[in-house]
């Protein structure tokens, strides 16, 4: 097969039509496809940050990993800023860097050849997945950028040792860093490939180690020492900040790591890889050129991580990023099977894989492939029979053993054949780092605990360039067959890239009524997206704006699930997206959740006009409808085979119809929502206008690092049994020792020793008497008598302290005298009257014992006395003390509700922390901070003492931290809610004596 002159006319087409192919991909039909839940959250944080850079706001940028690296959001407050604010910019620089992405690739032709380069761009450019998420403000695009770049950057160096490029890979990954978390997979991957690399060069290359010491003299000898000696420093910091996170969230490891020597080893045996890798990079550049690339990457990390220089605090990102995201791994947030991106393969990038298989059959013997093959069918087998069975023993160790060995086996004989090959020139040495790479990204990605569709771009960069070198291959050999077949793929490529992005891109309602799955389509790679009703209702909204005159004054109250995406397109919109909904509510336009419909309908059916829509949509095939392996065993065993071949053919109609045409074979699923419309409103007339609620002051920074104190005891688990817990929230301690804790999720009250022993429980899920609806606060009096905020039956039940019913008060949510809207905190005082933090109603209800209504104080604001989401309570001497949580505050009452003093705290970024408090010695106050994950100390005059606890589920780590108590003697308990259990700590270490 002739192969066109790439040095020509033709190489150039193809080169810009390529190009300007994959930007009309990445820009057609666009605007249609409303932003996703994360979009609009990237998207609207970034508008923040562009009114605070270019328009004198006061919203502060601070790194938080749970929202991924800072990249993303200043380059985008910078486009916003030139191009203005709309869906389109919002996507335009992930369009730009797919485009770009492809230059990139086209640059390592030096390497895979000129017609493997073109090929590659054309993969990158009609790949279902990376057109999709070239088109999707997510961090990955970014990330796969950046990654291509540092490889380019690398062989550009290697092969012509120019400063330039390794100045760029050090701007590359230092960007890298500041864009996604899953850099560290990437840099393992990378730099284990070079120091095997390294090792059997060493080895089989018997001028190899002459030749780097006949370099070690002058500035490369310089630059060795400097490179040792940073290395050493590097590894040793590293695996300082690593030991305490490992270990709070392994228990395991947290015991191994518990002595000193251990920890000490660890430490030396790093420094000690650092000092050889440090030594080696720095004799191969030389002073000058890591002194330069050093610079360059601190300089890049230092601005981003700092939010321009305005956090200095938060430069040790390594810290943040490893504490959450290796909870996160363990938690499992967003799991999934071993085998999770395997459909995506086959119903996306056939024309990735394809030829890659085919190459493999080809080239077995070449590529020595039975044997890897074999090892990589064992470890799946292995896989499954470990999952399904072996787990079942209980016994940790050889499940660890039986799940990771072979798999570690096939990845290092992988490894190493690929390096051999390179080595010995049967495949070349840039082939081999791709085949290195493409076999780590699948396993590590398969691995993690965290599994979405969008991570799937990291996996496929190395499969594409190694199936453009296999595509290449059969171009210059003559294999017309095979060409023909990758060809007839790459067609439906493209008939898979628009049903995608164009026909399918989100789930629209419209195709059919409720959850029929009948006449629906969707796509397993959309997850959790916007549907086509947010555009309707977007319509709707420019409509009555228009109609009423209001314009951009148009009011609305938003609550629940629709505050994404609608924070993003209601951006410039009066919307209170705190109020309470309720009879006093006026707005024009009110947007619930749909599960709240039966609660407001009744009322709210008098003046407003409701209409249902669905926010998002999913797609997760129930395999149960199209059983596959159930008939064949039965075709091939025991039982009726006529029914079963019937069976069969019913499931792979349904399979096919589904692989060609989208056609869902189980139902799809939704977050509705109810769109309220006033009857005037909707008539044409103007409503009076209601203001937004007022927003509290920006959070202050935390000083120091957080300590870790060890608890006296730990207990409970995740569960509903005896002693467990389900998002637990309140505590109290009564006056003989035993602790009572509010189980949120169990509705139900535990009590235990003080030593966290099982004495009794009681409550269940209802709104009768002792029934819980999400029980939150809870307190006792000097009686032992127990009262309970029954936050979303909004009412407050006193019992005995033997679960005893006794009485309750609140008549049912509203925000007349007595009533309440989802109160939280509770507190007694010694003159046994209850204090209750009416959270909704912005405010604090005082009642005798006996639920009589003796005063209320507080409304919603910022001024002094006024409250913004009140969550924790507690009463002190002659004082009472509130979690200002909006207005990021502690405010003190006295016990008539006059305002006395107040001060700001620490933390508290989110609006939904649930701070509790509570007073110890000396006045000190003590703060729970569920998103930051501790608890912070305040002097009586509000000074910052420090604070204690940091992410993870070791002993004296936490997962949201909710309800604290000091039973006024030797300990502070602690509930750690996410994590499911109850943590007790020496009151002497907690405040300072």
């Amino acid at each position: 097969m002739q192969v066109p002159n790439l040095d020509g006319t033709v190489s150039r087409r193809l080169f810009w039509g390529i190009l300007a192919l994959a930007l009309l991909l990445r820009v057609l039909y666009l605007p249609s496809m409303p932003l996703h839940h994360d979009e609009s959250l990237h998207a609207f944080y970034s508008h923040q940050i562009e009114r605070a850079l270019f328009h004198d706001g006061n919203y502060e940028y601070r790194y938080d990993p749970t929202y991924h690296g800072p990249v993303l959001y200043y380059l985008n407050a910078l486009v916003y800023a030139v191009l203005g604010t709309n869906d389109f910019t919002s996507r335009l620089v992930p369009i730009l860097l797919g485009v770009l992405l492809l230059v990139l690739v086209y640059d390592l032709r030096r390497y895979i050849g000129d017609t493997a380069a073109l090929v590659a761009m054309g993969l990158f450019a009609i790949s279902p997945t990376f057109v999709y998420f070239s088109r999707f403000l997510r961090m990955d695009i970014y990330s796969t950028f950046f990654n291509i770049a540092m490889v380019v950057c690398i062989m550009r160096y290697i092969t012509s040792r120019k400063p330039l490029w390794i100045v760029l890979f050090a701007a590359s990954l230092s960007l890298s860093f500041c864009t996604k978390e899953n850099i560290y997979l990437t840099i393992f991957i990378f730099g284990s490939y070079a120091c095997l690399w390294g090792i059997l060069r060493s080895v089989l290359d018997s001028e190899f180690l002459p030749s780097f010491r006949r370099k070690l003299k002058g500035k490369n000898l310089s630059g060795a020492v400097l490179g040792a000696i940073l290395g050493a420093v590097l590894f040793f910091w590293m695996v300082k900040q690593l030991i305490p996170i490992v270990g709070g969230t392994y228990e395991g490891m947290a015991g191994l790591f518990s002595s000193a020597a251990v920890s000490l080893v660890a430490k030396l045996a790093a420094a000690l890889f650092g000092v050889v890798l440090g030594f080696v990079a720095g004799g191969m550049l030389g002073i000058y050129k890591l002194i330069a690339s050093i610079s360059v990457f601190c300089i890049i990390w230092i601005t981003f991580f700092t939010a321009l220089y305005q956090q200095p605090g938060d430069i040790n990102a390594f810290a943040r990023a490893w504490g959450y995201w290796i909870t996160q791994h363990k938690s499992e947030r967003v799991g999934g099977p071993w085998n999770y991106y395997l459909p995506f393969a086959y119903l996306y990038e056939l024309l990735v894989f394809v030829p890659i298989a085919i190459a493999i059959f080809l080239n077995r013997r070449k590529l020595r492939a039975p044997p890897v093959l074999f090892l990589c069918l064992f470890a799946m087998v292995i896989i499954r029979w470990n999952v399904q069975g072996a787990g079942k023993l209980g016994a940790l160790t050889l499940r660890w053993f039986l799940l990771f060995f072979p798999i570690f086996a096939m990845l290092m004989a992988g490894a190493f054949l690929a390096l051999w090959l390179s080595i010995k020139n049967r495949i070349k040495p840039f082939t081999g780092f791709l085949a290195y790479w493409a076999v780590w990204s699948i396993f590590l990605y398969s691995f993690a605990g965290e599994k979405v569709p969008w991570l799937l771009t990291h996996i496929l960069e190395p499969y594409i360039l190694l199936s453009a070198i296999a595509i290449a291959g059969f171009i210059s050999r003559g294999r017309r067959c095979v060409v023909a077949i990758i060809c007839v793929l790459a067609l439906f490529t493209l008939y898979l890239t628009a049903n995608l992005n164009y026909r399918f891109s989100s789930p629209d309602p419209g195709e059919s009524p409720g959850e029929a799955e009948k006449g629906r389509h969707a796509e397993l790679m959309v997850y959790v997206q916007s549907t086509t009703d947010v555009k309707r209702m977007l319509r709707h909204i420019d409509d009555l704006s228009r109609r009423t005159g209001a314009g951009k004054k148009l009011n609305m109250v938003v609550s629940g699930t629709a505050n994404w995406p609608m924070s993003w397109y209601l951006r410039d919109y009066p919307v209170n997206y705190s109020a309470k909904v309720t009879r006093g509510v006026n707005a024009p336009v009110v947007i619930t959740d749909w599960d709240d419909y039966p609660k407001h309908s009744a009322w709210m059916s008098e003046s407003y006009d409701p209409v249902r829509y669905q926010l998002r949509g999913w797609w997760i095939p129930d395999t149960s409808r199209v059983p596959v392996l159930e008939p064949l065993q039965s075709i091939f065993g025991l039982g009726d085979r006529g029914k079963a071949w019937s069976r069969l053919g019913q499931s792979l109609r349904k399979l096919l119809a589904y692989f060609f045409t989208r056609s869902v074979f189980s139902p799809m699923g939704s977050s509705d929502v109810v769109f309220w419309v006033n009857k005037d409103v909707a008539a044409g007339l103007p409503l009076e206008r209601v203001l937004p609620a007022p927003k509290g002051p920006p959070s202050l920074a935390y000083e120091g690092a957080s300590r870790r104190i060890k608890p006296i005891s730990v207990w409970g688990e995740a569960g509903s049994g005896p002693g467990q817990f389900k998002e637990p929230r309140g505590i109290a301690v009564d006056r003989e020792g035993y602790i009572y804790v509010a189980d949120t999720l169990n509705n139900r009250v535990q009590k235990f020793t003080a030593e966290g022993r099982f004495v009794a429980s009681w409550g269940s899920a209802g709104n009768g008497p002792g029934e819980f609806n999400q029980l939150q606060g809870i307190a006792v009096d000097r009686g032992g008598n127990v009262y309970v905020a029954d936050t979303w039956n909004n009412r407050v039940q006193k019992f005995s302290s033997d679960g005893t019913f006794l009485l309750q008060w609140g008549r049912g949510i509203g925000s007349q005298p007595g009533e309440f809207y989802g109160p939280r905190g509770i507190a007694v005082d010694d003159a046994g009257d209850v204090y209750v933090a009416d959270t909704g109603n912005k405010r604090v209800q005082k009642f005798s014992g006996r639920g009589k209504l003796i005063l209320s104080w507080g409304e919603e604001g910022s001024a002094e006395g006024e409250l913004i989401e009140p969550v924790g309570i507690v009463c002190s001497g002659k004082e009472v003390w509130v979690a200002d949580t909006g207005n990021r505050r502690v405010q003190a009452f006295s016990r008539k509700g006059v305002f006395k003093r107040s001060f700001r705290v620490a933390g508290w970024e989110e609006f939904y922390t649930e701070p509790y408090i509570c007073i110890g010695e000396e006045g000190v106050l003590a703060a729970t901070d569920s998103r930051n994950n501790c608890v912070a100390l305040y002097a009586a005059g509000g000074e910052l003492q420090g604070r204690f606890g940091s992410g993870g589920d070791g002993p004296g780590r936490f997962n949201w931290p909710m309800g604290i108590a000091y039973d006024g003697k030797k300990l502070v308990y602690v509930v750690d809610c996410k994590n499911g259990r109850v943590q007790s700590f020496p009151a002497r270490k907690v405040f300072g004596k």
